[in-house]
């Protein structure tokens, strides 16, 4: 990933009665990368129509994959403290990458209204209104912004009291993806102390009950077969994993599925976890790179071959990230946050480099 720009002017930064709009604020390449993470960790979201993967659930089911995460919400931060004139003052109290769907929406609100220790919230959009999803404008209800379409790496940010009471409208085509974050000024409000405790623990995505999507079958099932052409059977001789089939395959441990690619003929790889199976797909679909990969025999959507080569791919490019986690850990603990940056790496990082697939 290329180096993120340098941070906003105050000119470009400038606080407007209050709420704060920069444009541009991530690069396309860093706001692919946190889409990257969401598609590969998505869980279902706390409305309908809504899927999230938190922090924490990067941090305890893919770590390698922490370092777009953190290093935009240290930028998110930085710059909400100077807009805001209130330096070194604030914690993070929740950073997230949400997904609202078609029908997504969400009424009048202001962010303190349940949780009091929220005193500001930003959004960092990833995509475009008009070109990857229509409606989810974020509107206020009165003063200055007053509707806001969003465009790729705007950052807009806001105090959380009622004299900014927002709403988003209704998506209704494509998914409007954003990172999410509030801040506190109580210390006791971060979330770094309970991401840590996850961290450290053994890697585990969340409960397979936080992936059931809104027609009862799993999201992580569902985006292999719609995005990639893949069906995931379980080799327990359980049912296909989110769809009508069964495998009749013995011994494997909980959880273990194949990855069936539609129209090709060569033998589904095996992975441990349906979340494996997906972050293997993505990674291919990112632009994975596996030196002296035989190209491909068939002209199914994904070739079996090829996604058995991406998934040695990205684990072997998230050792470096891993690697480096695991180097800034005693520093993270000693502090009781996840600071001081540099964040780890990440996987697409190794994206670039070799023979694509």
């Amino acid at each position: 990933m290329p180096p993120p720009p340098p941070p906003p002017s105050s000119a470009a930064a400038a606080v407007a009665g209050g709420r704060l709009l920069v444009p541009g604020f991530l690069a396309p390449a860093e706001c692919a990368a946190l889409r990257f993470i969401l598609d590969c960790c998505a869980t279902r979201g706390y409305r309908p129509q809504l899927h999230s993967a938190t922090l924490g659930d990067v941090a305890a089911g893919a770590p390698a994959l922490l370092g777009p995460l953190l290093g935009a919400r240290r930028r998110v931060w930085d710059a909400v403290e100077a807009a805001f004139g209130c330096e070194l003052e604030l914690c993070p109290q929740f950073t997230g990458l949400l997904r609202w769907r078609a029908g997504a929406a969400l009424g009048w609100h202001h962010d303190a209204v349940r949780l009091r220790e929220r005193h500001f919230g930003a959004v960092v959009y990833l995509g475009t209104s008009g070109r990857d999803f229509e409606g989810g404008d974020l509107v206020f209800r009165a003063g200055p912004l007053a509707r806001l379409a969003p465009t790729e790496g705007a950052l807009v940010a806001y105090p959380g009291d009622a004299g900014h009471t927002h709403a988003v409208e209704a998506v209704a085509r494509g998914q409007r993806d954003a990172l999410t974050l509030w801040f506190s000024r109580d210390p006791a409000a971060g979330e770094d102390g309970a991401v840590l405790r996850l961290l450290a623990g053994s890697p585990r995505p969340p409960p397979s009950s936080m992936f059931t999507a809104e027609g009862g079958g799993d999201l992580r099932a569902e985006r292999l077969r719609e995005r990639h052409g893949i069906l995931a059977v379980a080799v327990a001789g359980a049912a296909a994993v989110g769809s009508d089939g069964g495998g009749d395959e013995e011994g494997e441990e909980e959880g273990a599925v194949l990855a069936r690619c539609d129209g090709c003929p060569h033998a589904a790889p095996r992975f441990a976890s349906l979340s494996a199976a997906l972050h293997a797909a993505e990674f291919l679909a990112l632009g994975a790179v596996v030196p002296g990969a035989d190209a491909p025999s068939c002209t199914g959507r994904v070739c079996c071959e090829r996604l058995a080569a991406a998934a040695a791919a990205y684990e072997a490019a998230c050792a470096a990230p891993l690697a480096a986690l695991a180097g800034l850990l005693p520093a993270w603990r000693a502090l009781g946050a996840l600071e001081p940056p540099p964040p780890p790496p990440w996987p697409g990082d190794a994206a670039a480099a070799g023979t694509r697939l």
